[in-house]
């Protein structure tokens, strides 16, 4: 993905940009990007430096983590990054990561002669980083049954779920006993 920084007029301009899912390359066991992702690039340039910050909008194609049911998970982030353009022959800082100027955004120096930079990889990473650790379809999702298997959102199976754990048998019967004194 391609973002025309440096060959335009404009000093401050927005820019809209669509990410396919065989560019974004966003594969995993979890989730797929199904359809293509919008981003949306607030540019603002003032000569040979040039500040984006970027918003993502995506739908993954995932699996609920309760009930294994598969469902759209929309998903929305953001990123920042600073450009500056290089005068000609000059070397690019080696401790580049340490700019205060930055701030929480990535800096990244670019020859004189660019004019675009690729934001795959800020892209990819914006969605990435805003995947949910536990995916769920809705957050009362009921989940599987223990024992049958059935989806519990679909409604109730007639298994006794109250089974307890063989290995804590010695301590139930000791609350047992308490109980009857």
């Amino acid at each position: 993905m391609e973002l025309i920084i440096f060959d335009r007029n404009d000093r401050s301009y927005v820019e809209e940009l669509t990410g396919e899912p065989d560019e974004l390359d966003i594969i995993s066991d979890e989730y797929s990007l199904g359809e293509p992702a919008l981003v949306v690039c607030r540019v603002r340039r003032d000569g040979e430096l040039a500040r984006i910050e970027g918003e993502v909008t995506a739908r993954l194609s995932v699996q609920c983590d309760r009930c294994a049911e598969p469902f759209d998970l929309p998903v929305a982030g953001n990123f920042g990054l600073v450009v500056r353009r290089l005068a000609l022959d000059e070397p690019a800082p080696e401790d580049a990561g340490d700019d205060e100027e930055s701030g929480d955004e990535d800096m990244c120096f670019v020859e004189n002669s660019v004019k675009s930079i690729d934001i795959t990889s800020y892209v990819r990473d914006a969605i990435i980083l805003n995947v949910p650790m536990k995916i769920l379809c809705s957050e009362d999702c009921k989940g599987l049954c223990p024992v049958c298997g059935n989806n519990m959102n679909e409604g109730a199976c007639s298994c006794d779920v109250t089974r307890s754990d063989p290995r804590w048998g010695l301590l139930s019967g000791l609350i047992e006993n308490e109980t009857d004194k």
